[in-house]
């Protein structure tokens, strides 16, 4: 079965960008994009786990002539390579895309670009449908680690990739992940001690394997350190000069009943 966007959307969104820059003749590149930006994104997410590709590169031919008649528009007596060179340049090896470019020569810098359709399309292909002679209950771990490693279940593109790094084994335990365990990142050199979150430094293991690694190798945090008093005084070090008063109170009080005490036991 071939799920692509049918020709009725893609024209009455077309239409919808189509009018948008029309409507938006003597804005700034930068504010144009920031209009369109959003249209062109939520459409091309909603379709790019679908058959898109040549949705996509249809919509991203018909959107740059349109973007082009609005720049000709703008400067009529200017030639096709100074607008070129004006709104349109090279970014992440894909050109003529629509930027604010602010700049000449080697102070050329390119400020914002409009994403096009086919940079929001995600790799599809052919579903891989389920042997035949297979069962999720005929023992066969390895062959449903694998489907699980390749997104075949409701994983996390992130868990999958590590998933499939691991080539569906938890490292902790050896055994083979399914699609009914549950599954917990683990860094391996933890965040509280500089670790990042990159994937050489994660790894995934079954909750149960990574409640023990963590029971047996607890994290250990320092405590502050707090600087004794001695009794019957306050650490102004420790709470900051703002009890410096209430010292200053105590030492006179103490100083007054030594006094009293003194005179008393002369009597």
């Amino acid at each position: 079965m071939r799920v692509e966007p049918t020709k009725d959307k893609i024209k009455a969104h077309y239409r919808e960008i189509s009018e948008t820059i029309w409507k938006l003749k003597a804005v700034t590149p930068s504010k144009l994009i920031t209009i369109l930006q959003p249209k062109i994104s939520g459409w091309a997410n909603y379709y790019k786990t679908v058959h898109s590709s040549e949705a996509f590169g249809k919509l991203d031919m018909l959107v740059w002539k349109r973007l082009y008649q609005w720049a000709r528009r703008r400067h009529p007596q200017k030639g096709k390579k100074w607008i070129a060179d004006k709104y349109f340049g090279t970014v992440n090896g894909r050109k003529w895309t629509f930027a604010e470019i602010t700049g000449k020569g080697k102070d050329r810098k390119i400020v914002k670009s409009l994403k096009g359709y086919s940079k929001h399309k995600e790799r599809t292909g052919s579903y891989a449908k389920v042997g035949f002679d297979r069962s999720y209950y005929d023992g066969d771990t390895a062959y449903w680690a694998k489907r699980l490693a390749n997104g075949y279940d409701n994983i996390m593109p992130s868990k999958a990739k590590m998933l499939r790094n691991q080539k569906g084994i938890c490292p902790h335990c050896g055994g083979s992940f399914t699609s009914q365990d549950l599954a917990e990142v683990h860094h391996r050199a933890y965040r509280s001690q500089g670790g990042e979150d990159k994937y050489s430094n994660l790894t995934l293991l079954h909750r149960h394997c990574h409640d023990e690694l963590h029971r047996l190798n607890p994290i250990r945090r320092k405590r502050p350190e707090f600087n004794k008093a001695k009794k019957g005084q306050i650490n102004n070090a420790q709470f900051g000069n703002r009890l410096c008063t209430g010292q200053a109170e105590y030492d006179k009080l103490r100083d007054l009943k030594k006094k009293y005490d003194t005179l008393r036991s002369e009597k």
